[in-house]
This record gives C-alpha cells, sequence and structure tokens, in this order.
C-alpha cells in the first residue's frame, strides 16, 4: 500500500484548504498585523439600595469599589 499516492496528496491539499484555511488577513511586510486601540476604561460605578414590596427604601451610587465599612 502507497501513502503517497498522488490521489492521496490531493485529498491532503484540498482537506488543508478547506478545513484548515485562514480565518484573517495576514499583515503587509514591514507592518504589524495588530492594531493598537487606546484604552476606554472608565471608573467602577456601584450601585447599592434597599427594596420592599412597595417602594424603594434607600438607594446610593458610588464610584469606586464598596467596601464593608461602606455598606453597613
Amino acid at each position: 500500500m502507497q501513502i503517497n499516492t498522488i490521489e492521496n496528496k490531493e485529498k491532503r491539499k484540498n482537506y488543508v484548504t478547506k478545513i484548515l484555511r485562514r480565518t484573517r488577513g495576514m499583515s503587509k511586510n514591514g507592518q504589524i498585523a495588530v492594531v493598537k486601540i487606546p484604552k476606554l476604561k472608565g471608573p467602577n460605578v456601584h450601585m447599592i439600595g434597599g427594596l420592599s414590596s412597595s417602594r424603594i427604601l434607600n438607594f446610593k451610587t458610588k464610584r469606586n469599589s464598596y467596601k464593608i465599612t461602606d455598606c453597613n
């Protein structure tokens, strides 16, 4: 049994082009493929409140994080 027949080589070529195809493009010579964008990270905004079945009892918003002492 011959493994590297012309028919098997053609089957492997078709498999590679069909299954293992690139999903992204390539960069031009001398350029990077990834474009750097500025970070868009803003401050944390936390909301904490108390509810009853008929109304909102207390509601606060705060920038940055809540600590245990802030919640008690």
